[in-house]
């Protein structure tokens, strides 16, 4: 009994330590008014509310599909406005930036794509089929 209290008391521990070793976390979206919408409005105060620091790269087209996001990207066309919140929090826009540009530019720790809203992800969420009616 002894052990399982101490055990639980060491993770109670580093669970409340966790917070207060302050990171940077890199984030980078591919996508276009959702990643917006998503990243740039409160990520960045969320963050540094938390202690830790964020850089936001948002690679944006208007109402994108992925499917041209995948076009662009094999083609590596500059067709994106590159906004990008720096860790003081200044935002930073460039317009014609190619994906591999904004790649190269931070060792990213996260990265997402999204898509236009129009196509579903799945066909059926209990069965978790994908619905890959935009790649053809």
């Amino acid at each position: 009994m002894k052990l399982k209290t101490l055990l639980l008391f060491l993770a109670f521990a580093l669970c409340s330590l966790q917070g207060s070793f302050a990171k940077t976390i890199k984030v980078l979206a591919i996508g276009n008014s959702f990643s917006e919408d998503a990243i740039e409005q409160n990520l960045y105060e969320l963050g540094k509310a938390a202690g830790d620091e964020f850089i936001i790269g948002n690679l944006y087209i208007g109402g994108c599909p992925l499917k041209k996001h995948w076009y662009n990207a094999e083609n590596d066309k500059g067709a994106y406005r590159y906004r990008k919140i720096n860790a003081d929090g200044k935002l930073v826009q460039k317009d014609n930036i190619k994906i591999s540009a904004a790649i190269a530019e931070e060792d990213w720790t996260i990265s997402v794509c999204n898509r236009q809203a129009e196509f579903p992800v799945l066909q059926n969420p209990t069965s978790l089929t994908l619905h890959t009616s935009w790649l053809t």
